[in-house]
Protein backbone atom coordinates (compact mmCIF):
# COMPACT_ATOMS: atom_id res chain seq x y z
CA UNK A 1 0.00 0.00 0.00
CA UNK A 2 3.22 2.36 0.63
CA UNK A 3 4.40 1.75 -2.59
CA UNK A 4 0.95 2.21 -4.35
CA UNK A 5 0.45 5.45 -2.24
CA UNK A 6 3.53 6.92 -3.61
CA UNK A 7 3.09 5.90 -6.58
CA UNK A 8 -0.28 7.39 -7.30
CA UNK A 9 0.39 10.68 -6.29
CA UNK A 10 2.76 11.57 -9.17
CA UNK A 11 0.31 9.44 -11.77
CA UNK A 12 -3.31 9.24 -9.99
CA UNK A 13 -4.97 9.08 -13.45
CA UNK A 14 -2.92 5.78 -13.98
CA UNK A 15 -5.05 2.58 -14.58
CA UNK A 16 -3.63 -0.35 -12.43
CA UNK A 17 -3.06 -3.91 -13.46
CA UNK A 18 -3.92 -6.74 -11.22
CA UNK A 19 -2.88 -10.22 -11.86
CA UNK A 20 -3.88 -12.98 -9.40
CA UNK A 21 -3.10 -16.45 -8.74
CA UNK A 22 -5.45 -18.69 -6.72
CA UNK A 23 -3.83 -18.10 -3.43
CA UNK A 24 -2.91 -21.87 -2.74
CA UNK A 25 -1.00 -21.62 -5.55
CA UNK A 26 0.50 -18.17 -5.22
CA UNK A 27 1.41 -18.53 -1.44
CA UNK A 28 3.00 -21.94 -2.42
CA UNK A 29 5.24 -20.69 -5.33
CA UNK A 30 6.21 -18.35 -2.86
CA UNK A 31 7.05 -20.38 -0.31
CA UNK A 32 9.51 -22.14 -2.98
CA UNK A 33 10.84 -19.09 -3.69
CA UNK A 34 11.34 -17.87 -0.11
CA UNK A 35 13.13 -21.25 0.76
CA UNK A 36 15.24 -20.84 -2.20
CA UNK A 37 16.47 -17.75 -0.86
CA UNK A 38 17.21 -18.69 2.35
CA UNK A 39 14.02 -18.88 4.65
CA UNK A 40 14.22 -21.94 7.10
CA UNK A 41 10.83 -22.61 8.55
CA UNK A 42 8.24 -24.79 7.60
CA UNK A 43 4.86 -23.78 5.69
CA UNK A 44 2.95 -23.36 8.69
CA UNK A 45 5.76 -21.20 9.74
CA UNK A 46 5.71 -19.28 6.55
CA UNK A 47 1.20 -18.96 6.55
CA UNK A 48 -0.43 -19.94 9.70
CA UNK A 49 -4.04 -19.50 8.96
CA UNK A 50 -5.17 -20.62 12.91
CA UNK A 51 -3.26 -17.70 14.96
CA UNK A 52 -2.20 -15.80 11.90
CA UNK A 53 1.70 -15.52 13.24
CA UNK A 54 3.43 -16.58 9.72
CA UNK A 55 5.50 -15.03 7.93
CA UNK A 56 2.49 -13.76 5.53
CA UNK A 57 -0.45 -12.76 7.02
CA UNK A 58 -3.86 -13.57 6.26
CA UNK A 59 -4.39 -10.40 4.92
CA UNK A 60 -1.48 -10.72 2.36
CA UNK A 61 -3.94 -12.87 0.40
CA UNK A 62 -6.97 -11.05 0.59
CA UNK A 63 -6.83 -10.12 -2.94
CA UNK A 64 -10.72 -7.93 -2.28
CA UNK A 65 -8.41 -5.69 0.01
CA UNK A 66 -5.82 -5.40 -2.11
CA UNK A 67 -8.53 -4.00 -5.47
CA UNK A 68 -9.84 -1.86 -2.44
CA UNK A 69 -6.22 -0.51 -2.16
CA UNK A 70 -6.16 0.07 -5.71
CA UNK A 71 -9.47 2.02 -6.24
CA UNK A 72 -8.72 4.15 -3.39
CA UNK A 73 -5.42 5.68 -4.42
CA UNK A 74 -6.08 5.74 -8.15
CA UNK A 75 -8.97 7.17 -10.71
CA UNK A 76 -10.02 4.29 -12.45
CA UNK A 77 -11.08 0.91 -11.27
CA UNK A 78 -8.38 -1.52 -11.74
CA UNK A 79 -7.64 -4.32 -14.46
CA UNK A 80 -8.27 -7.59 -13.00
CA UNK A 81 -6.78 -10.58 -14.70
CA UNK A 82 -5.84 -14.07 -13.64
CA UNK A 83 -2.48 -16.40 -14.04
CA UNK A 84 -4.05 -19.62 -14.85
CA UNK A 85 -5.07 -17.97 -17.90
CA UNK A 86 -1.73 -16.69 -19.11
CA UNK A 87 -0.39 -20.01 -18.04
CA UNK A 88 -2.65 -21.40 -20.52
CA UNK A 89 -3.15 -19.59 -23.08
CA UNK A 90 -0.67 -16.97 -23.05
CA UNK A 91 -1.68 -15.25 -26.53
CA UNK A 92 -5.20 -15.33 -25.35
CA UNK A 93 -3.78 -13.50 -22.22
CA UNK A 94 -2.21 -10.44 -24.06
CA UNK A 95 -4.83 -9.74 -26.09
CA UNK A 96 -7.23 -9.69 -24.28
CA UNK A 97 -5.21 -7.33 -21.81
CA UNK A 98 -4.67 -4.89 -25.36
CA UNK A 99 -8.78 -4.64 -25.60
CA UNK A 100 -9.19 -3.59 -22.16
CA UNK A 101 -6.42 -0.75 -23.35
CA UNK A 102 -7.70 -0.28 -26.46
CA UNK A 103 -3.76 -1.03 -27.82
CA UNK A 104 -2.74 -2.43 -30.31
CA UNK A 105 0.64 -5.12 -30.49
CA UNK A 106 2.95 -7.24 -32.86
CA UNK A 107 2.25 -10.87 -31.46
CA UNK A 108 5.28 -11.69 -33.60
CA UNK A 109 7.33 -9.94 -31.51
CA UNK A 110 6.21 -11.44 -28.27
CA UNK A 111 9.03 -13.76 -26.18
CA UNK A 112 6.61 -16.15 -24.03
CA UNK A 113 9.67 -18.57 -23.11
CA UNK A 114 9.33 -18.77 -19.51
CA UNK A 115 12.68 -16.55 -18.32
CA UNK A 116 12.55 -18.77 -13.86
CA UNK A 117 11.64 -21.90 -13.82
CA UNK A 118 10.88 -23.66 -10.26
CA UNK A 119 13.26 -25.57 -8.32
CA UNK A 120 12.19 -29.45 -8.00
CA UNK A 121 11.15 -30.88 -4.66
CA UNK A 122 14.53 -32.41 -4.10
CA UNK A 123 16.69 -29.31 -4.35
CA UNK A 124 14.32 -27.10 -2.07
CA UNK A 125 14.75 -29.36 0.77
CA UNK A 126 18.21 -29.63 0.12
CA UNK A 127 18.19 -26.06 0.70
CA UNK A 128 15.97 -26.32 3.74
CA UNK A 129 18.59 -28.99 5.59
CA UNK A 130 21.81 -26.62 4.59
CA UNK A 131 19.93 -23.71 6.04
CA UNK A 132 19.61 -25.42 9.37
CA UNK A 133 23.28 -24.77 9.84
CA UNK A 134 23.96 -22.10 7.54
CA UNK A 135 21.80 -19.07 6.92
CA UNK A 136 21.28 -18.76 3.48
CA UNK A 137 18.66 -15.25 3.74
CA UNK A 138 19.87 -13.03 1.76
CA UNK A 139 20.89 -9.60 3.93
CA UNK A 140 23.17 -7.04 4.23
CA UNK A 141 25.81 -7.61 7.28
CA UNK A 142 28.26 -5.46 6.34
CA UNK A 143 28.25 -1.67 5.37
CA UNK A 144 31.41 -1.68 2.99
CA UNK A 145 30.17 -2.70 -0.08
CA UNK A 146 33.09 -4.67 -1.51
CA UNK A 147 33.52 -6.38 1.67
CA UNK A 148 29.00 -7.38 0.98
CA UNK A 149 29.77 -8.54 -2.35
CA UNK A 150 32.65 -11.56 -0.95
CA UNK A 151 29.46 -12.14 1.89
CA UNK A 152 27.02 -12.25 -1.26
CA UNK A 153 28.95 -14.29 -3.13
CA UNK A 154 30.00 -16.83 -0.53
CA UNK A 155 26.32 -17.43 -0.11
CA UNK A 156 25.62 -17.69 -3.65
CA UNK A 157 28.09 -20.21 -4.05
CA UNK A 158 26.69 -22.42 -1.57
CA UNK A 159 23.02 -21.84 -2.32
CA UNK A 160 23.99 -22.85 -6.12
CA UNK A 161 26.19 -25.30 -5.21
CA UNK A 162 23.60 -27.07 -3.18
CA UNK A 163 20.68 -27.01 -6.02
CA UNK A 164 23.17 -28.15 -8.18
CA UNK A 165 24.76 -31.16 -6.61
CA UNK A 166 21.19 -32.08 -4.88
CA UNK A 167 20.00 -33.08 -8.77
CA UNK A 168 22.20 -36.29 -8.55
CA UNK A 169 21.19 -37.19 -4.95
CA UNK A 170 18.83 -40.32 -4.62
CA UNK A 171 15.05 -38.72 -4.01
CA UNK A 172 15.16 -40.82 -0.65
CA UNK A 173 18.21 -38.83 0.77
CA UNK A 174 15.78 -36.38 2.37
CA UNK A 175 12.64 -38.15 3.19
CA UNK A 176 9.29 -38.79 1.49
CA UNK A 177 7.47 -35.89 3.17
CA UNK A 178 6.47 -33.03 1.31
CA UNK A 179 7.84 -29.26 2.43
CA UNK A 180 4.28 -28.34 1.10
CA UNK A 181 1.82 -30.86 2.99
CA UNK A 182 -1.11 -30.76 0.26
CA UNK A 183 -3.71 -30.77 3.55
CA UNK A 184 -2.62 -27.13 3.99
CA UNK A 185 -3.17 -26.05 0.56
CA UNK A 186 -6.44 -27.09 0.77
CA UNK A 187 -7.26 -25.56 3.96
CA UNK A 188 -6.01 -22.39 2.12
CA UNK A 189 -8.21 -23.31 -0.39
CA UNK A 190 -11.42 -23.33 1.06
CA UNK A 191 -10.34 -20.51 3.11
CA UNK A 192 -10.30 -18.37 0.57
CA UNK A 193 -12.75 -19.43 -1.81
CA UNK A 194 -15.25 -16.51 -1.22
CA UNK A 195 -12.75 -14.11 -1.83
CA UNK A 196 -11.53 -15.78 -5.29
CA UNK A 197 -14.71 -16.08 -6.36
CA UNK A 198 -15.24 -11.96 -6.03
CA UNK A 199 -12.27 -11.54 -7.70
CA UNK A 200 -13.83 -12.98 -10.69
CA UNK A 201 -17.01 -11.32 -10.30
CA UNK A 202 -15.02 -7.97 -10.01
CA UNK A 203 -13.45 -8.60 -13.06
CA UNK A 204 -16.84 -9.60 -15.44
CA UNK A 205 -18.32 -6.58 -13.94
CA UNK A 206 -15.89 -3.88 -14.58
CA UNK A 207 -13.33 -5.17 -17.04
CA UNK A 208 -15.25 -4.47 -20.13
CA UNK A 209 -13.97 -4.58 -23.64
CA UNK A 210 -14.59 -1.04 -25.19
CA UNK A 211 -17.22 -1.41 -27.46
CA UNK A 212 -15.65 0.84 -29.99
CA UNK A 213 -12.18 1.88 -31.39
CA UNK A 214 -11.47 -2.20 -31.06
CA UNK A 215 -7.90 -2.37 -32.49
CA UNK A 216 -6.78 -4.76 -35.01
CA UNK A 217 -4.17 -6.81 -34.07
CA UNK A 218 -1.27 -8.03 -36.05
Amino acid sequence: EYEIKLFSKDFPSTKPIIVFRRQDGYIASQYRRFVKNGFRGSFTDFIDLENDQGFFKKQDLDYCYQIQILEKYFEHKPIVLFYDELRNDPNLFVKRLTNLLSISINFQSLNLNKKHTSYSEKQLKAILSIGKYINLRKRRIFKNSLIHLFFRTYLNIIRYSTLYLSKYLPESFFGKEPIIPKNELEKIKLFYKDNWEKCFIYAETNNKIPPTNTPNHN
